[in-house]
């Protein structure tokens, strides 16, 4: 197989495709209906995208949209990929459009944009508020700096739902996505937020500098629109926000046919943006006919019954394991793990506190995103020459308040790369901290569960099993749905083994947790086995 005409030609013999998948492909081929396509996790969801762009005509003019610059990339790279498909993400397809818009004029990315507005705009208004309508005092510099950082959010919210900049809509969105504004600091805020958003757009519109942000937001402002194409497929819908649904909506007015493919359980980027109902409100947009993609390729059958207590409708691949499960102690995970393995939490802290632990055991270990190296490099600038001193490490250790974990955590890792290299300068230090915390090669990654999303690994750790799904008070119910489907996406990780971890913030006792079977995982529903479905004929299906 060398090229994607070779693969368009054989790919129906390629691959065992299973009913459902053929379904799509039957739908694809001989209808020209939108098509919504709920892929349960390791379905094969990507693969089957590679199936549908063999299955459209060759001289179709098509565009894939991904979740991301890595998606974008693996897929347009991928030899199965017709170099005549366009692969992009949303804000890719934005800033295209702008600079279509602007006849090639370049623009100029500040991701420091928004910030420099509003702080800007609230010390202009700390110097125009009067008696009726006096400036918000705060009573420390924390509460202040909540106040700048919930505006920063408002903004981009506006930016990423399409908000009318109307007093009540604002409140509402602040209040749907938990940046609710008191009522003594209403007045001003929403002043505020127009003022920034209106100077976002004449800035957009004068010197050419925008945000990441402003890439989804100024197409719908200044109504630009799309490139004629003949088919937008859309991977990862469940997670889009209403800005980046906009842009498939300005294709499907020039007559594209919407192929859309996510996963409702798996939508868990509400609190950046994303629209939770996203995936049901393409289909509606769009009148898809709806198509679906049940059975995991990936997990051992054990693994699965325990994720159908999450979402019912996943079911083992025919031939699949029995696959193992394992509750171990925190204590234990260090000495367990090895290069390869995948180390999951909800939380950072815990993420962090393992890491180090594993890597004074000499356990090569990083977190992903490099969270923990900028944490590190950010705190040792913050202390300057003291974080080169053992004693003064220590000292300032025994200082850090008892609820402050994550902090202290990081003073450990810094005191342990002192003790370790004894580096005679910053730099140095900087360079030891890189060497430790985000090694190379051979590791295990320890990540949170919205970076591992769409990943996968033979052995997969639930770090903190024991408060998972984390629903706490207050929370509204879409938040609360999508801590569940958190732990759904956590459950479908492995391809072998997969063990729960439970962990203890507070210095609680664990023994429950370790005893339960799931290291205190909460199963909303009782575990039922499933059959795998049966092998498909495919090949009664296509007529060459």
């Amino acid at each position: 197989m060398k090229n994607s005409k070779t693969w368009r030609s054989n790919f129906k013999d390629l691959i065992n495709w299973n009913n459902r998948q053929l379904k799509v492909f039957e739908e694809v081929e001989g209808s020209t209906d939108n098509l919504s396509i709920q892929s349960v996790a390791g379905s094969g969801k990507t693969t089957t995208i590679f199936g549908i762009l063999a299955t459209l005509p060759a001289n179709a003019k098509i565009l894939v949209v991904a979740f991301n610059k890595h998606i974008a990339s693996e897929i347009e790279t991928d030899y199965r990929v017709p170099k005549r498909v366009r692969v992009s993400t949303s804000h890719s397809i934005g800033l295209s459009l702008l600079i279509k818009n602007w006849r090639g004029k370049k623009f100029n990315l500040n991701d420091r944009k928004y910030k420099d507005l509003v702080k800007n705009e609230i010390q202009r208004c700390m110097t125009i508020a009067d008696k009726e309508h006096p400036f918000p005092e705060f009573q420390s510099e924390k509460d202040s700096a909540q106040f700048f950082g919930t505006l920063v959010n408002l903004v981009e919210l506006v930016h990423q739902t399409l908000t009318v900049l109307e007093d009540k809509r604002l409140v509402n969105m602040g209040r749907f996505y938990g940046f609710g504004i008191p009522k003594a600091q209403r007045y001003w805020a929403l002043r505020i937020i127009k003022k920034v958003v209106a100077q976002g757009i004449d800035i957009a519109e004068t010197r050419q500098e925008i945000s990441y942000s402003d890439m989804l937001y100024l197409p719908w402002i200044w109504r630009i629109p799309a490139w004629k194409k003949d088919v937008v497929i859309v991977d990862e819908c469940q997670d889009l926000s209403n800005a980046q649904q906009e842009i498939i909506r300005k294709f499907s007015y020039l007559g594209a046919r919407i192929i859309v493919i996510g996963d409702v359980m798996q939508s868990i980027y509400g609190f950046a943006g994303a629209d939770p109902s996203s995936y049901r409100k393409l289909r509606n947009k769009f009148n898809c006919l709806d198509l679906t993609l049940d059975t995991c390729f990936r997990c051992p059958e054990q693994h699965l019954d325990i994720a159908r207590t999450y979402n019912k409708d996943i079911l083992p691949a025919p031939g699949a394991i029995a696959g193992k499960t394992c509750v171990i102690s925190p204590e234990e995970l260090p000495d367990i793990i090895r290069p390869g393995d995948l180390v999951l939490c909800r939380l950072t802290a815990p993420l962090f506190d393992l890491c180090l632990k594993s890597v004074i055991k000499k356990a090569p270990s990083r977190v992903r995103g490099g969270e923990m190296v900028n944490a590190l490099k950010s705190l040792a600038r913050s202390l300057s020459d003291r974080a080169l001193s053992l004693r003064g490490l220590e000292r300032f250790l025994t200082e850090v308040p008892t609820e402050e974990e994550g902090l202290a955590t990081l003073i450990k890792s810094l005191i342990h790369v002192v003790s370790e290299y004894h580096p005679g300068s910053l730099d140095d230090l900087m360079r030891y901290i890189d060497l430790l915390f985000y090694p190379m090669a051979g590791f295990t990654d320890f990540s949170s569960i919205h970076r591992a999303k769409g990943d996968e690994a033979d052995r997969v750790f639930i770090l903190g099993s024991n408060f998972m799904p984390r629903v706490t008070g207050g929370m509204l119910p879409w938040q609360e749905e999508q801590e569940r489907n958190l732990t759904y996406v956590a459950l479908t990780r492995s391809k072998e083994e997969l063990y729960f971890v439970p962990y203890s913030e507070s210095g609680t006792c664990l023994e429950a947790d370790l005893k339960d079977e799931y290291g205190g995982l909460e199963l909303p529903n009782e575990i039922t086995p499933a059959k795998a479905p049966p092998r498909s004929g495919q090949l009664n299906l296509f007529n060459f």
